[in-house]
């Protein structure tokens, strides 16, 4: 039986690894990381999903991987964003465009986990 919470992980799993695949698609072999980390979140996600719809595991592992990739990925956005000042203010002939596309894949990675989070948070408030 599905609960709510492994609804929630299954499709933060699959937007996790849409993500890192579009990151890769779209920037190439500089977009390694993204796609590395989305990928792996995403499959933890899926395992989450899956023992916690048997019921082998509570939700509270589906709310610590929410809360550690969004530290992770809103870190990674804010060292990104900080990245792009930089190249904006010195003038360097580095690549902007690319590091604009995985700032926006970032920002969206980090909030897809927040959102899990929140979700995560009120169905085990419900349950109770």
């Amino acid at each position: 039986m599905q609960t709510p919470q492994s609804r929630s992980l299954s499709i933060f799993g699959t937007l996790m690894i849409i993500c890192g695949l579009i990151a890769y698609a779209t920037i190439g072999i500089k977009a390694r990381n993204i796609m590395f980390s989305g990928v792996v979140v995403g499959i933890i996600a899926w395992i989450l999903s899956w023992l916690n719809g048997t019921g082998k595991i509570n939700v509270w592992s589906g709310l610590a991987l929410a809360f550690l990739s969004s530290a992770v990925f809103g870190q990674r956005a804010i060292a990104n964003l900080l990245a792009l000042i930089g190249i904006i203010q010195h003038d360097m002939p580095l690549d902007a465009y690319n590091k604009c596309i995985a700032l926006v894949i970032l920002i969206f990675m980090s909030i897809t986990s927040v959102t899990t989070l929140i979700l995560l948070f009120y169905s085990i408030e419900e349950r109770e």
